[in-house]
């Protein structure tokens, strides 16, 4: 009987101490979630959190980052040991992949798992989307990192609509999108902007026809594309001229030269709504406190302003309503991609800077138009009048600009074999203004 007790009792502890040894060859350890600590201009720090299949067993782990998916040795010296299951690791913004081994030395090969770090990656943070009804944007392309594994969204709102990796716009409004890991996006559907289109038809903007909400989610949309773009850059003057003219759905009115705050022949009296330049759009009386002067005002877009020349079609002492002349609009657009050119006006001036002199100014010519030379950003008008080059096509200019005969802010097609005889004369060629291209396309 006690053999029997005693060969019984060895059998269990074989048994044992087999299932144990299954353990720890079956036991895998995995990267549960990567955060980034801290970062600066140059560097990110990491922490990476792993976890076992098995989580009794607690045995060294270490983690590597490569900068190629060539598996490392076992005996690399860039190895870094896990504390409390968590590897600190500093690195540069790039692309990355990760390893991890346990205590025995096995490598759990994560060679898909391309991570990318980029100075926009920010686990736990609030991204910002904006959208126009219908839109669809790509989840996927957020620079949340991908270990190999699907990340799943969760939304209840009826504002959008996610399938896959894909949200729709369905209604105005801001909706929520909540990611794994801990992020989140957040979706701002506005109606006031939409698809880019030529269309100069638009209805007018008219007296306070945003509150203040509204208007600041319109300024930040508008301050996304400029990012997007690069802020001070080619690309960003492009992004604003086109954001104003093809995606916000009404048109801003022409008001006529009082704008300019820098007195001078022929015009005594000024206004410095009238060339209102702040970053965003005049659409909320919570911007009169940035005026930097305001004779008979204030009114933002759309209300009303008095007139102080007589000129033309405009009556010195009449209201009409505020907006852009065509060296106000150009104002607006480039300080709020970044450039502060100050308070100058258009044409060619010996005596006062103009936006003639912050570039090359060329006469259109064949061969300046067959050179290369000229870019979607560059400048055009004629003596008393600028524009900004919006596109440029096989067979057409597309030129931002503001005036009288359009009343308000419209983008003007000319044919290339057409521009010579028409009303521009010249071209501002901004390369040097600019210095840096950023992110643009020749057309929308």
């Amino acid at each position: 009987m006690k053999r029997a007790i005693i060969k019984f009792i060895s059998l269990i502890v074989l048994l044992l101490f087999a299932i144990f040894i299954f353990l720890i060859i079956s036991d895998k350890i995995y990267i549960n979630d990567v955060q980034m600590v801290s970062y600066d201009n140059d560097e990110i720090v990491l922490s990476i959190d792993i976890k076992s299949t098995i989580p009794i067993f607690n045995g060294n782990k270490y983690c590597i980052i490569t900068d190629n998916n060539k598996i490392p040795s076992v005996n690399d010296n860039n190895w870094i040991l896990a504390q409390n299951n968590k590897c600190t690791i500093s690195t540069k913004y790039s692309n990355h992949y990760l390893y991890i081994k346990d205590s025995w030395g096995n490598i759990t090969n994560f060679n898909k798992a391309n991570v990318i770090f980029t100075k926009d990656f920010e686990t736990n943070a609030v991204k910002d989307v904006y959208m126009y009804l219908g839109m669809e944007y790509n989840l996927s392309s957020l620079n949340y990192y991908s270990l190999n594994k699907e990340i799943s969204y969760d939304s209840d709102s009826s504002i959008i609509n996610i399938d896959s990796n894909s949200v729709t716009a369905l209604e105005s409004g801001n909706a929520l999108i909540k990611i794994n890991n801990n992020n989140s996006l957040n979706v701002y559907v506005i109606d006031a902007i939409g698809k880019p289109i030529l269309n100069n038809k638009r209805p007018h903007l008219t007296c306070e026809q945003f509150n203040y909400n509204e208007a600041k989610v319109i300024d930040e949309a508008l301050k996304a594309k400029v990012l997007a773009a690069g802020e001070a850059t080619r690309g960003a003057v492009i992004a604003v001229a086109r954001f104003i003219n093809l995606e916000f759905r009404y048109k801003v009115p022409y008001f006529f030269e009082n704008g300019r705050l820098n007195n001078y022949e022929p015009f005594k009296h000024v206004d410095g709504e009238g060339r209102y330049y702040h970053k965003g759009l005049y659409l909320d009386s919570s911007k009169y406190d940035d005026l930097d002067a305001s004779l008979v005002g204030p009114a933002m877009w759309g209300c009303e302003l008095q007139n102080f020349t007589n000129w033309g079609p405009y009556i010195a002492g009449k209201k009409y309503p505020n907006g852009f002349d065509c060296s106000g609009f150009v104002s607006w657009v480039l300080y709020n991609a970044g450039f502060d050119m100050g308070d100058i006006g258009a044409g060619v001036d010996d005596d006062h800077l103009d936006f003639t002199d912050l570039g090359e100014r060329v006469a259109i010519t064949n061969n300046l138009l067959n050179s290369g030379r000229v870019k979607v950003g560059d400048l055009i008008g004629f003596n008393g009048h600028i524009a900004i080059i919006a596109g440029i096509d096989e067979t057409n200019f597309y030129i931002a600009e503001s005036l009288n005969t359009t009343d308000g802010v419209v983008i003007t097609v000319v044919n290339k074999d057409k521009l010579i005889n028409s009303m521009y004369k010249y071209i501002v060629l901004m390369d040097n203004y600019y210095k840096e291209d950023g992110l643009y396309t020749n057309m929308w």
